[in-house]
């Protein structure tokens, strides 16, 4: 005995949440590109909304009561995807989303949204993160940017915010521009060439930590030491290049500290971004 498919656009009795029902124009999964602020309804259901923007980009999820009223179903949920190169800021008009009022994706980041179980807020099904990302500049070389941070021109021995552009950050470093603003953490390639002459020693410290943290000791946040000595008839040298990974807030910004026991004679320091990633 042959059943018929009904099918239909809007809500109706004659089908119910039992029968697994949902809007047909929702059922094939498709993906909906959109370049602009754009409200979640309920026809959106089990769809892609996908964002591709310059700019930062708006995306509300309609009220949940507006949504259950439309659907026979209470597990409605549709997945967000970033694909612009700006950040996507998702609001639920005060409701919760997995706790918070808001929630963000950076490029190539996307998230599955369930309305909850108690039918007023939402849940956070799945989510995929931008991975780690090792990139190389315009002229080839094994760095994001060319834009070097000069570590000798930081005020010494003091903890200097340092941040991307509009940060407000201490120091503003624009080789973070590029990194988006859920990375998590940086790598930084750090390079130096100190010198002391004549009968001194010297050493030099440089320390990081995530902004707005104080360690308990701050030898476990030193990423580069290195010291020498010069005797009576010369000059003492030191040389390196240290690859280092420093935790970002949700800014980008970062704390460093450079210290010196008897300034060096000549000194060049400077870190390059060599990679970004989330853990």
């Amino acid at each position: 005995m042959a059943t018929d498919l009904v099918t239909r656009t809007g809500k109706a009795a004659a089908l119910s949440a039992a029968d697994h029902d949902q809007n047909i124009e929702s059922v094939s999964g498709t993906v909906t590109a959109k370049v602009n602020d754009y409200t979640v309804l309920f026809t959106d259901q089990n769809q892609t909304i996908e964002f591709n923007k310059a700019t930062v980009v708006i995306c509300t999820l309609d009220a949940v009561a507006t949504i259950l009223a439309a659907i026979d179903t209470t597990r409605f949920k549709v997945t967000i995807k970033n694909i612009g190169v700006a950040r996507c800021a998702i609001g639920a008009g005060g409701a919760l989303i997995d706790g918070e009022t808001a929630y963000a994706l950076d490029q190539y980041e996307s998230a599955t949204f369930q309305i909850d179980s108690a039918g007023t807020g939402w849940n956070v099904l799945s989510r995929k993160e931008a991975a780690a990302i090792y990139a190389t500049d315009a002229t080839g070389g094994p760095v994001i940017s060319e834009t070097e941070l000069d570590l000798d021109a930081l005020t010494p021995s003091t903890w200097v915010k340092v941040g991307p552009t509009g940060s407000g950050a201490t120091v503003i470093w624009t080789a973070l521009d590029d990194i988006p603003l859920s990375a998590g953490w940086a790598e930084l390639k750090v390079q130096w060439s100190y010198t002391k002459s004549l009968s001194a020693a010297m050493q030099v410290s440089v320390l990081m930590r995530l902004n707005g943290t104080t360690p308990a000791s701050n030898a476990s946040r030193v990423i580069l030491h290195t010291g020498t000595n010069a005797d009576a008839s010369g000059t003492a040298r030191s040389d390196g290049i240290s690859l280092v990974k420093v935790q970002l807030d949700a800014s980008n910004i970062f704390e460093v500290n450079v210290t010196t026991t008897a300034s060096p004679t000549t000194s060049a320091a400077f870190a390059l971004v060599s990679g970004y990633g989330s853990n």
